[in-house]
C-alpha cells in the first residue's frame, strides 16, 4: 500500500500538508522559495518543484536533496522514517527511470 503523502512529507520536516493538492510551501532546500506540489499521474506519485533553487521531482528527489544524498540513500532513509520496508530493486529501478525522464524533459523544455 502506499504511504499517505502527508507521513512522508513530515518525514522530509514539511508540516501543514491537508491531503489537497496542488500544495505549497516554503522550500526546505534553498529556505528562500515557494516548494510546490503536484499530482504526478504519470507516475502515479507527487512531483515537487522550487523555481528559486530549480530543485524539481518525486518526494524522494526531495528528500535527496534536503538530506544531500543519492536518490537510492534516500529512498531507504525515507521507508526507515515512514516505517515501511525498504524499496525493492523494482521500486529504485522505477525512481530512476522517473527520474531520467523529468531530466529528459527539462533539458527540452530549456533547448
Amino acid at each position: 500500500a502506499a504511504v499517505p503523502t502527508g507521513r512522508v512529507l513530515a518525514a522530509i520536516g514539511l508540516t501543514g500538508f491537508a491531503d489537497t493538492l496542488p500544495w505549497s510551501t516554503p522550500c526546505p532546500v534553498c529556505q528562500a522559495g515557494r516548494l510546490s506540489l503536484y499530482q504526478d499521474t504519470a507516475a502515479g506519485s507527487v512531483w515537487c518543484h522550487c523555481p528559486a533553487c530549480r530543485t524539481a521531482g518525486s518526494v524522494v528527489d526531495l528528500f535527496a536533496a534536503v538530506r544531500s544524498s543519492t536518490v537510492a540513500e534516500a529512498a531507504e532513509r525515507l521507508c526507515e522514517a515512514v516505517g515501511v520496508g525498504p524499496p525493492s530493486d523494482r521500486s529504485a529501478a522505477a525512481l530512476r527511470s522517473a527520474r531520467d525522464a523529468r531530466r529528459a524533459a527539462d533539458r527540452l523544455w530549456r533547448a
